[in-house]
């Protein structure tokens, strides 16, 4: 997989609470809840059409929305990017005096393995791809891809 990089805020005089500080002191990753995600589209319910769900619902009788906004509250991400130069990335974290750190990410992946035999199960590596629009997607139709 090569090297992906971590971009982390960086505060010298709050280590114990810093993102990066906490990285680096602990040799950990961060994860964040996918409803703290710091761009407020980022696995949003606003991106699905829940319409056909909605009519699943009625005739089975399962929840309503409400088991993706759980799904939502229990999904952590771990962002990662492919470059250490984006002036966007660089914005977000802390007025640009955060820190980015590179990762081998065969060397993470081999150690989430050996700490967590079943990594793989909660653990998938996946491009994000970007456009200037987008179609809602459907609910049931695009589970495994509703957070993409």
């Amino acid at each position: 997989m090569g090297i992906l990089y971590k971009y982390l805020g960086f505060n010298p005089d709050d280590f114990d609470k810093d993102s990066g500080n906490c990285m680096l002191k602990y040799s950990n990753l961060q994860f964040t809840r996918a409803t703290k995600l710091n761009d407020p589209f980022d696995c949003s319910s606003e991106l699905l059409d829940f319409t056909s769900y909605e009519a699943y619902e009625k005739q089975h009788g399962y929840p309503q929305i409400g088991g993706f906004e759980n799904l939502r509250q229990n999904t952590m991400i771990c962002s990662l990017s492919r470059t250490y130069e984006s002036l966007l990335m660089w914005s977000y974290y802390n007025q640009h005096k955060g820190i980015c750190l590179g990762l081998d990410m065969d060397k993470v992946l081999s150690c989430l393995k050996r700490n967590y035999p079943d990594a793989q199960n909660f653990f998938r590596p996946f491009d994000v791809i970007y456009s200037e629009s987008f179609n809602r997607l459907d609910y049931m139709t695009n589970q495994d891809d509703s957070f993409r």
